[in-house]
């Protein structure tokens, strides 16, 4: 048994932040269904069945009171291609640059709403980068008329 203060090896950390990532793209690519949800009932079923150890019956019996996730998906796909203006790069070279600025914010700030809607991010974190955000918006904008 080793007794005092562990020695850093930077061959083994490097070893051990490159070697699983390599691994399990390889893995992905030859196992089907390898790193997705639920492949571990696949694999082993009886493992999968010991490590479930909770059970709620409230949504079986009164519903979850939400949508379908296929509906929800459907639905931020929709708006997704609502949101999206495609540009040829010669259409946005005839954008003046408050225009540019005008529709990278409202890309950003739709990515946001995507983001909150999906429960990637908080509240919080969605009127911070609003915030900020506006604020660069407002800066580029002082920057134009300044120019």
């Amino acid at each position: 048994m080793k007794f005092g203060a562990r020695k850093p090896s930077l061959k083994r950390s490097f070893k051990a932040r490159t070697t699983s990532r390599l691994k399990r793209k390889i893995k992905a690519a030859f196992i089907p269904g390898y790193g997705k949800k639920g492949a571990g009932w696949i694999k082993n079923p009886k493992k999968a069945a010991y490590n479930k150890t909770s059970f709620n019956l409230f949504p079986l019996l009164f519903g979850t009171g939400k949508s379908s996730k296929k509906d929800s998906r459907y639905e931020l796909e929709e708006r997704a291609k609502d949101m999206s203006v495609h540009l040829d790069t010669e259409e946005w070279e005839l954008l003046s640059y408050e225009e540019k600025n005008r529709r990278l914010f409202i890309k950003q700030k739709q990515l946001l709403d995507v983001l909150l809607t999906r429960h990637a991010i908080s509240k919080y974190q969605y009127d911070e980068w609003l915030k900020y955000l506006s604020a660069r918006a407002k800066e580029k904008a002082l920057e134009s008329i300044s120019i």
